[in-house]
């Protein structure tokens, strides 16, 4: 009897354990992720005197206090709210901080709306990068070094833009007064579809439009003098573009990656062409190099693996890397100056080329008479 009373027991106790454990995982399966307020205290520590907090409540992060913010590394060290950063919607950064620090908000996908105070004086456009649910920037008018126009970020006096929302889709005309694209202004922004650039504007920055993968084509104005690095990398749209003769710094990578680029224009006013310039645009099938150019980087045509011709402008083959043209496809044809096959042929990293001609036969598809005797040799 006392052993089957024991069993009796033993069964209700595994029934009732069962019956709490489903209704806690309902809970935990129905439940709406509601992240309770969190405080964190995020004062920079190279400031002295600095008192920041940041507190999220309800999707809301508020970053208040006096002084700077503390910079962050998505590995080395992320911010506090890393773990929580997809329940973020919007940012407020009240008067009395100073600056947003680096890499803040890095990855926060959530997040679409971000507003700044009046004293905050540095904003780095990279504490934004893979917002890509970012669609509205407001600054307050009081601020003495930033404003906002329209949900964009400019300085004060918009001659500078530094931060188009990376959630915005369709196209985009920047505004006549502006003199220079900020580094990483439209970085990650793959919903831009299109962009206008105005005549007032004579700088490209490094990574201005890195990852714009809705760009299919751009128009670079002749007031423009310096393309920075990275400018264009991984416009995987970008079909074609034009380079105009005020330019005379291309920066290295800057159309790294562009793999539906067919065509490009290069003028005469450059006189070097970096490293990963046109790195892996696999879809370039010719290009000509300009007179002017006194200096090609390393890996500079690495994976045009559709190039077919090369036109180079020297009557006496330069030196350069042998990693120039690595991945190019062994049809590839170089085309010289009149009467320098032979040279270009002695140099070694020229002689990879399997087909060199002069530029006198390119279109007419004819090699020299000296190509034509060393290849029925």
């Amino acid at each position: 009897m006392a052993k089957k009373f024991k069993n009796i027991i033993m069964a209700m106790a595994i029934v009732v354990i069962a019956a709490v454990t489903v209704i806690w995982r309902i809970a935990v399966t129905e439940a709406p992720a509601v992240v309770e307020k969190l405080t964190w205290d995020v004062s920079a520590v190279w400031n002295d005197g600095a008192s920041v907090t940041a507190t999220l409540n309800k999707g809301t992060l508020t970053i208040s206090g006096t002084g700077a913010m503390e910079d962050y590394c998505r590995y080395k060290s992320p911010s506090p709210w890393s773990n929580v950063c997809q329940s973020i919607t919007s940012v407020v950064i009240e008067d009395g901080v100073t600056s947003i620090g680096r890499g803040a908000f890095y990855g926060c996908t959530g997040l679409t709306s971000v507003t700044v105070g009046s004293s905050v004086t540095s904003i780095p456009a990279v504490s934004f990068f893979g917002c890509t649910g970012l669609t509205n920037i407001e600054v307050d008018d009081g601020n003495a070094v930033y404003a906002s126009v329209d949900g964009v970020l400019f300085y004060k006096n918009k001659s500078s833009l530094i931060l188009y929302p990376a959630g915005r889709r369709g196209a985009y005309k920047i505004p006549a007064r502006v003199r220079s694209i900020e580094e990483s202004a439209f970085s990650g922004c793959t919903g831009l579809t299109s962009i206008i650039i105005p005549n007032s504007v004579t700088s490209i920055e490094e990574s201005a439009f890195s990852g714009c993968a809705g760009l299919t084509s751009i128009i670079i104005p002749n007031s423009v003098t310096s393309i920075g690095s990275f400018a264009f990398k991984d416009c995987a749209g970008l079909t074609s573009v034009t380079i105009p003769n005020s330019v005379t710094l291309l920066g290295g990578g800057a159309f790294d990656g562009c793999t539906a680029l067919t065509s490009v224009t290069l003028p005469d006013s450059i006189t070097t062409i970096g490293w990963f310039t046109f790195r892996y645009c696999r879809s370039l099938t010719s290009v000509t190099i300009p007179g002017s150019v006194t200096r090609i980087g390393g890996l500079a045509f690495q994976g045009c693996s559709g190039l077919n011709s090369i036109t180079v402008p020297w009557p006496n083959p330069p030196l350069i890397c042998s990693s120039i043209f690595d991945g190019i496809k062994t049809t590839a044809c170089l085309y010289v100056p009149e009467g320098s096959v032979d040279a270009y042929r002695s140099i070694f990293s020229w002689r990879k080329f399997n087909c060199i001609r002069e530029r006198s036969n390119q279109n007419h598809g004819l090699a020299s008479k000296t190509q034509q005797h060393r290849n029925a040799d």
